[in-house]
């Protein structure tokens, strides 16, 4: 039997070697699969502004030269037109590879050129990572009026490339395996679109400086950090997002999307002040947002989950609902119980509260209003992502395994079921007048005092209801 290595490819890798021809490589792969395989376009383009029908044609080039009103050439890597019902999205396509980065320049050269021809807007793709969905990593890029300016990362096209596949999106079976090949054409070392999740040249002075508590003020090379952290995250919700088929983001805080110096600032001065790397990561379904810590002091990475104790048990039952959440976690996890109003919780590792569940409402001897689960596990110090000790590489198993053995097993507690209303008392009963009685007299109104309704037993015969018989008579008068 042949070996599967030597099996024919449509998008070959042999002979990659530099940067230009990796460029031109992989964007003819992106766009040649983006033509054929429309979930794959809808997907990546339809959040830019084309549009989502299913039978919208989409045709793209590569290498299309145009001249400024200067005289000047230029030739963008790619254009790309989404047609569908007499509307037309066009995007101009700047493609990077490798450790190339974008240039303010150049984007401000295409950014003119697309508003003159009357594109929609330019897109971006390279290694680098924004720091949130909507913000570009290129800094001093002035955006036109009538343009947009985008940017998709290769990291995330391969996850949703991936995320594509695996769904029902894809169910023609030629398409399905164009998609394939994009995916494994786009995981070659050679292709140059790999992430390198390098943390940086100044990594080792800014860790031994927080280690020996020496950052006293931000610097460059600590706002570095901050921003490869950023990106850090960002792949990791990549990495989730692509297994579990589903969008994994940050949450990001409306301050920090509209300034995004804002939230590089302050992560700077955390990471002074504390020694701290944090952020969240949310997934759709789980219990609670992942909490990320990287501790650069402590050399230790922590992953918690924070979520709300069922209210319809008492404190055995929520421990034991707890406990049952977690069977297969390990035991070297960390739990704290919160009474209701309480700040300060009970601690216990999940091996000591299996053997003595009681731990988590013993001095309080109230039940847990909520429960906080944190994994602490080393840290790597390497700025490399390829080195054995890798700080990335520790921080992503470090995220993986916290919501593969923990979170992602913990159900949401549902509400209590409605209970029924109680049978609302018999209403008392109209008094029933008695065609037998006299006109102006009720029969059988237990609440009309004695010689008001019916005679009594006692008076029949010698007592009745008063009947005027002349206007200003009768008990009614005045």
């Amino acid at each position: 039997m042949i070996e599967e290595q030597f099996r024919a490819r449509l998008f070959a890798v042999s002979g990659l070697r530099q940067e230009a021809e990796q460029e031109v490589r992989a964007t003819s792969a992106l766009l040649s699969v983006l033509q054929v395989v429309r979930p794959l376009s809808k997907r990546l383009l339809g959040p830019l502004g084309a549009s989502l029908s299913d039978s919208a044609e989409v045709l793209a080039w590569t290498e299309v030269p145009f001249e400024t009103a200067d005289g000047e050439g230029l030739r963008p890597d790619g254009i790309v037109t989404v047609s569908s019902r007499g509307r037309s999205f066009t995007a101009l396509i700047e493609v990077k590879t490798g450790a190339s980065r974008l240039d303010a320049d150049q984007l401000a050269n295409y950014l003119r050129l697309a508003q003159r021809e009357g594109f929609d807007c330019v897109l971006t793709i390279s290694t680098e990572v924004a720091a949130f969905d909507g913000a570009h990593p290129t800094k001093g890029a002035v955006v036109p009026k009538g343009v947009a300016l985008h940017h998709l990362s290769w990291a995330r096209i391969l996850s949703e490339s991936i995320r594509e596949l695996g769904s029902e999106g894809v169910t023609d079976e030629e398409q399905a395996w164009l998609l394939g090949e994009l995916i494994r054409y786009l995981q070659h070392g050679r292709s140059g679109v790999a992430q390198s999740r390098d943390m940086g040249k100044g990594w080792t002075t800014v860790w031994q400086g927080t280690r020996d508590g020496l950052l006293s003020r931000p610097t460059a090379e600590v706002h570095d950090i901050c921003k490869r952290w950023d990106q850090l995250l960002h792949s990791c919700a990549l990495d989730l997002a692509a297994a579990l088929r589903s969008d994994v983001s940050e949450p990001i805080p409306r301050a920090h999307r509209s300034d995004p110096a804002l939230r590089e600032k302050e992560m700077a001065e955390q990471l002074c002040d504390e020694g701290k790397l944090t952020g969240q990561l949310r997934i759709p379904g789980a219990i609670s947002d992942l909490s990320v810590t990287a501790d650069l002091r402590s050399g230790r990475i922590m992953l918690q989950a924070d979520f709300g104790a069922p209210t319809d048990k008492g404190a055995k039952g929520r421990v034991s609902w707890l406990l049952r959440e977690l069977r297969e976690a390990p035991g070297e996890l960390v739990i704290e119980a919160f009474a209701e109003r309480s700040s300060n919780p009970e601690q216990a590792t999940l091996d000591q509260l299996r053997k003595d569940p009681a731990r988590a409402f013993t001095s309080t001897q109230r039940p847990p209003a909520r429960f906080r689960v944190t994994q602490l596990s080393e840290m790597g110090r390497s700025r490399s992502a390829t080195a054995k000790n890798s700080f990335a590489v520790s921080v992503a198993q470090a995220v993986d395994g916290f919501y593969r053995t923990t979170v992602q097993h913990i159900r949401h507690v549902p509400p209590p079921a409605p209970k029924t209303l109680k049978e609302p008392a018999p209403a008392p009963a109209e008094p029933v007048r008695n065609d037998s009685d006299e006109p102006g007299t009720l029969s059988g109104d237990p609440g009309l005092p004695e010689g008001l309704g019916a005679p009594s037993p006692t008076n029949r015969g010698r007592q009745s209801v008063p009947r005027p018989s002349e206007e200003g008579e009768g008990p009614d008068a005045n």
